[in-house]
């Protein structure tokens, strides 16, 4: 097992983050998600390496130390990226955008940003708004997999030698292989974060370097074979939407038959040697962490980052990374602190400790900021109206429209006594899903929960998402009534007689189709008082349903299957943007955040709603009253924020609107039940 250094693993190194940035960038290939693969691989073999020199040596692992260095290796860079990036976001003022920020910078440096941004379902290629340390998500891999692999190997090589490592990291190869594949066709978000489907490139470049020597004879066919399908993947393989599945696996492989190859030399380990490569591989740790945040902040600022702004950005990314490589990452990695002199050590602990009071402020601003603001008082739900009866029962195919507003805010200022307030109105969103009542992606089972009275007059809500921010609403009204709510909720999925597209999974949404069929069979078994279907507008991808008339018949085809009353809840008016950020930037005059109605999928996909009115025999309840008076949709209603993201009601505003609801759908429900005597 060779210690001498390898110029061409510099050089691969920035190739690998070339790789990376690039496609940030918007340089668009097929197999761009293979960058973070390659450097797991080349992580893996040299950390796995290191370890089994320790061992063969007799020295044992020398846990404290191999941890002592690769905090020193990594934390104090990582530090300084992320109270820069910090500190520019808040310049934005922005209170949204600096907590978000706050909050993933405080999962990067704690090596669990992976984790983070899997929970939070931040799909990594078609992020709404993208965090701005959204690539550090691969930290948290591999540091994950040095926190638990050297106790394992250290158990592996006293039982078995190497032939016992071996054994142990080719079947983390094998399962995690098996999980990314098994994964990423049921939660690809979860398949591409975290560690169990993606320890498989670090497994294999662990198995690199416990059979690197067996490997030599054949280096230069090795290297151009592994370069070749390296490239086959880059340029042939599309690799994003389905990532890592079994090209990951397959990637990985390839970067370590490059990676073991080129030890021999050859023209692969000739062309990483060369210069260039090796200068922007000495600095790829600085870059990797500080690119990201020049393309994105200008973003945030309002810049449009034509070709000329991205070459400027870049251009800024490689001079900071430069100098944060010079400043911080070599010094820290050589250890200066135990060696240099005190006129040396001293400027550099000041400038890294300044910026870690800095990093301290402006993380805790925002928690401080939410600890001063007091808790705003629940907004009173008001009993419906006693006198309305049940022959008032809505007339069917007539829209039944829901207001029970009276301050829609165009313009002006926030108002003071906002509600929730705006630094927590992002996180305002129901529960129904992260509470484990519905489903995301994966799971196909018809999996509901009991909100309100257990017992009482069943109402069932099915739907996407956009059914479970209704459910504050129906559990606020079932507190006045005994109804018992279940939702069924399953995320992207709406009811409706076709075949919808996840662009999350990038193949035809099958869970969806099954969720539905097992939806309506567990509705038929028992049925409730009444259904109401809420739904948003998603693509077929057989370009089927074209039409307003066409989608209103689909949806129609899936409530004639059910026994049970159906009542349909018209989609709301989606934003453009940002909603919570939008008003936190234009705190002294909000109309910038007032869409026309024209400019929301309200054009499309309440029209259909509504639609179902006339042609269907189906009461509609129509809240576009509420949300958009006149032609433009209000972000702040009755100084409440409407919305947690671009196109989700808040907790609160969904509550606010119960009563109005209330005095609609209780007369409604009380004329399907049994009359007593």
């Amino acid at each position: 097992m060779t210690t001498r250094f390898r110029p061409e693993l510099e050089g691969l190194r920035g190739v690998a983050v070339l790789l990376v940035i690039a496609a940030h960038a918007g340089v668009a290939f097929p197999g761009a998600a293979i960058g973070p693969d390659l450097f797991f691989v080349l992580s893996g073999y040299l950390i796995v390496g290191l370890l089994l020199r320790q061992l063969d040596a007799g020295h044992g692992l020398k846990l404290a130390a191999f941890y002592a260095r690769r905090l020193r290796r990594l934390l104090p860079p990582a530090l300084v990226a992320v109270v820069l990036t910090v500190g520019a976001v808040a310049f934005l003022g922005d209170p949204v955008a600096l907590e978000r920020a706050a909050l993933d910078g405080i999962s990067a440096l704690t090596g669990t940003s992976n984790v983070h941004f899997a929970i939070s379902l931040q799909d990594y290629f078609a992020p709404l708004e993208p965090s701005v340390f959204l690539p550090l998500w691969s930290l948290g891999v591999e540091e994950q997999f040095c926190l638990v692999v050297p106790l394992l190997v250290g158990l592996a090589f006293r039982g078995g030698g190497q032939r016992g490592v071996a054994l142990l990291v080719g079947a983390i190869a094998l399962s995690s292989a098996l999980a990314a594949v098994l994964l990423t066709a049921s939660d690809p978000i979860w398949a591409y974060y975290l560690l169990p489907s993606r320890a498989y490139a670090l497994a294999i470049g662990a198995l690199l370097a416990l059979g690197e020597s067996r490997l030599l004879r054949f280096g230069v066919p090795l290297s151009l074979t592994g370069l070749t399908a390296l490239i086959a993947i880059l340029t042939l393989i599309p690799g994003e939407e389905g990532y890592p599945g079994i090209v990951g696996p397959l990637a990985a492989l390839a970067s370590a038959a490059l990676i073991g190859g080129s030890a021999s030399g050859g023209p692969v380990a000739w062309a990483l040697s060369l210069t260039p490569f090796r200068l922007v591989g000495r600095i790829s740790y600085s870059l990797f962490l500080l690119h990201w945040p020049f393309l994105v902040l200008p973003v945030m600022y309002g810049i449009e980052m034509t070709p000329e702004v991205i070459a400027i950005a870049l251009a800024g990314a490689f001079a900071t990374a430069t100098l944060l490589y010079l400043l911080v990452e070599r010094p820290f990695r050589a250890g200066f602190l135990l060696g240099e002199m005190p006129g040396q050590v001293l400027p550099r602990v000041g400038v890294l400790g300044g910026t870690v009071l800095i990093a301290l402020v402006v993380i805790m601003t925002p928690a401080m900021g939410a600890a001063e603001d007091p808790t705003p008082s629940p907004i009173a739900i008001a009993s419906p109206d006693p006198v309305v009866s049940p022959s008032t029962r809505p007339t069917e195919f007539v829209p039944i429209a829901i207001d029970g507003t009276s301050r829609h805010q165009l313009a002006g200022p926030l108002p003071a006594d906002l509600h929730p307030a705006i630094e927590r109105a992002a996180r305002d969103a129901d529960d129904v899903v992260p509470s484990g009542c519905g489903l995301t992606d994966a799971g196909t089972n018809a999996k509901t929960c009991v909100y309100g009275t257990a017992g009482g007059p069943r109402i069932a809500i099915v739907g996407t998402s956009h059914a479970a921010h209704w459910v504050p609403a129906l559990e606020a009204i079932a507190a006045e009534t005994g109804w018992e709510i279940n939702p069924y909720v399953k995320t992207n999925c709406p009811f409706v007689n076709y075949e919808v597209f996840s662009e999350r999974l990038g193949r035809t949404f099958t869970e969806c189709t099954a969720w539905r069929e097992n939806v309506i069979k567990s509705l038929n078994a028992s049925p409730p008082v009444l259904v109401i279907i809420a739904s948003s507008r998603h693509n077929d991808p057989n370009g089927r349903v074209n039409t307003l008339s066409e989608a209103a018949d689909a949806v129609a085809a899936m409530t004639d299957r059910l026994i049970a009353p159906v009542v349909i809840f018209a989609d709301n008016p989606y934003s453009q943007i940002d909603l919570p950020s939008c008003l936190a930037r234009n705190r002294d005059e909000i109309s910038p955040c007032v869409a026309p109605r024209a400019d929301t999928v309200y054009a499309w996909g309440t029209k259909r709603d509504l639609l179902l009115a006339s042609r269907h025999r189906m009461t509609v309840f129509d809240f576009t009253p509420s949300l958009c008076p006149g032609h433009r949709c209000a972000p702040v209603i009755d100084g409440i924020v409407v919305y947690h993201d671009h196109h989700h009601l808040t907790t609160t505003f969904a509550r606010h609107l119960a009563s109005a609801l209330a005095a609609r759908l209780i007369p409604y429900v009380d004329a399907l039940l049994p009359s007593t005597p």
